[in-house]
C-alpha cells in the first residue's frame, strides 16, 4: 500500500497526468478527477504512454472529487479502481449514473457548499465550463473545489478564465496553490492568476512520487509539491 506521506504540518499535492491529482494531509488522501485508462471513454483519445500509477495501492483515501462529467475527468473504470464506498463529491446530474454502477456514497454538492472529508474541509466553487457527457451535453453541472487543511488549495477542474469568479474565490480563501486547466500546478500569484492572490504560502518542495511514470520522450517521474504550513 502507498501510505499518505508528507511531513507533519504539510500538504502534499501529486500530479498524476491530465487532470488527475492526489491531495494528502494529516493521513488523509483525496483523489481528484481520476483517469488512468489507456483510452478516454473506451473509444476516444488514447494516452501517449500508459499510466503506471496503481490507485489500488493507495491507503488513507477519504474521498474523491469529480469536477464534471466529461470522459477525460469522469472515467468509471478508473473510479472503481480508487473506491466504491468512499464519499464521491459530484455536481448535479452525475449521481444517478454512479449509483447505478455500484458506488454507494455519492454526494451532490453545489457552489459554496462545504463538506468534511477526513481532515479536509472541501468547498465547491463555481467554474466556467459546460457539463454533460457525449452524446448528451449540458445535462449535468461543473465545479471547482477548494480543499482546506493546513493549506488551502484551489483545484479548478476545466474552468475557463473569469476574473470576477477568481476574485470571489481569492477573497474567500487564503490560497497557497491554484491548479487550473492544463494540469500544471502554480503558485497563486501574478499573471493570469492575479485575481487569485498568493497569501503567505510557505516554500514548495518537489519530490519524486514512489510509483514513477513517463511522459513523452525521456523518463519523467511524477512530481509532488509539498506546501509548508502557511496557517500562521
Amino acid at each position: 500500500m502507498i501510505a499518505p506521506s508528507g511531513k507533519p504540518g504539510s500538504t502534499k499535492v501529486t500530479y498524476l497526468g491530465h487532470a488527475s491529482f492526489l491531495f494528502e494531509h494529516g493521513g488523509g488522501t483525496i483523489v481528484a478527477d481520476p483517469v488512468f485508462s489507456d483510452r478516454i471513454g473506451g473509444m476516444f483519445t488514447r494516452r501517449t504512454v500508459p499510466s503506471r500509477f496503481r490507485p489500488e495501492d493507495l491507503a488513507g483515501v477519504v474521498g474523491v472529487l469529480i469536477s464534471h462529467g466529461h470522459h477525460d475527468h469522469l472515467d468509471y473504470r478508473s473510479l472503481k479502481r480508487v473506491t466504491r464506498s468512499n464519499p464521491i463529491l459530484v455536481p448535479w446530474g452525475i449521481s444517478g449514473s454512479l449509483r447505478l454502477r455500484g458506488f454507494t456514497d455519492v454526494r451532490v454538492i453545489r457552489p459554496w457548499e462545504e463538506m468534511v472529508l477526513g481532515g479536509w474541509r472541501v468547498t465547491a466553487v463555481p467554474s466556467r465550463h459546460f457539463g454533460g457527457r457525449l452524446p448528451l451535453v449540458y445535462t449535468s453541472g461543473h465545479l471547482g473545489y477548494v480543499l482546506s487543511g493546513v493549506s488551502s488549495i484551489y483545484f479548478a477542474g476545466d474552468t475557463g478564465l473569469n476574473e470576477e469568479m477568481f476574485r470571489a474565490i481569492g477573497q474567500k480563501f487564503r490560497l497557497a496553490l491554484a491548479i487550473l486547466r492544463g494540469g500544471r500546478p502554480r503558485m497563486a500569484s501574478g499573471g493570469m492568476f492575479s485575481a487569485v492572490k498568493h497569501k503567505g504560502a510557505g516554500p514548495l518542495q518537489t519530490q519524486r512520487h514512489p510509483s514513477g511514470g513517463k511522459r513523452r520522450g525521456p523518463s519523467c517521474p511524477m512530481k509532488a509539491l509539498v506546501i509548508a504550513d502557511c496557517s500562521s
